[in-house]
């Protein structure tokens, strides 16, 4: 059975641990829980019956306590991705499940994939509906070729329209690069299913995002 700790107890979090209970439940267990919230801790320890000596109110005094689990589960809010993440890899957890986004800054995202790499970590960034069962049939459906041959991709989103300013700034003091948080937010669901539906595109090294 392997071992699962997460950080991070808020909704994704806590479907996740929903998930594993119900559906894993035999090859899988919640041993170890991490959050801000007080409440947050003792709701969720009582339900997965996690000991008050593994529920940690900050991921510095969680990582104190070294590798507590076979896997690690971050589903922490946005900002705090990098760090959590970082630390873990760090720590020594080899299997990491982030949720997404990574973070808004290219040089940060660069950073854990070389950490991961570098540590032989696998660490997964939790794009869920790619596997929902509507995608795959999407993906499919073009792949068999059987409507022709796909020339164009035309994504639709009404938040798109809070999009203001540049997709990537430079921080003209340390040159760090980092990208719109509308679209970091948003649009790297929507950035993920084109490239999977077209699996690559040669030539090309930017995206336009058109309203419809």
């Amino acid at each position: 059975m392997k071992t699962i700790s997460v950080i991070g107890l808020g909704n994704r979090g806590f479907e996740y641990m929903n998930f594993l209970k119900y559906f894993h439940r035999n090859e899988t267990k919640i041993v170890a829980i991490c959050d801000i919230s007080a409440q947050a801790l003792e709701d969720v320890g009582k339900r997965f019956k996690i000991g008050t000596d593994l529920r940690f109110s900050s991921a510095n005094d969680f990582f104190k306590n070294g590798v507590l689990s076979d896997g690690l589960i971050i589903s922490t809010q946005d900002k705090s991705h990098f760090e959590i993440t970082k630390d873990a890899i760090l720590t020594g957890y080899k299997y990491i499940l982030l949720e997404k986004p990574v973070s808004d800054n290219i040089e940060e995202c660069e950073t854990l994939d070389r950490l991961a790499k570098e540590n032989g970590v696998q660490l997964v960034v939790c794009h869920v509906l790619r596997y929902a069962t509507y995608y795959k049939k999407i993906m499919e459906i073009i792949r068999s070729g059987v409507i022709g041959d796909l020339v164009h991709i035309v994504v639709e989103d009404f938040r798109i329209e809070q999009v203001s300013g540049p997709l990537i700034t430079v921080n003209e003091v340390d040159g760090s690069r980092s990208v719109n948080s509308v679209c970091e937010s948003v649009g790297s669901f929507e950035i993920l299913v084109v490239l999977y539906c077209i699996e690559s595109v040669p030539g090309s090294d930017f995206l336009a995002v058109h309203e419809v």
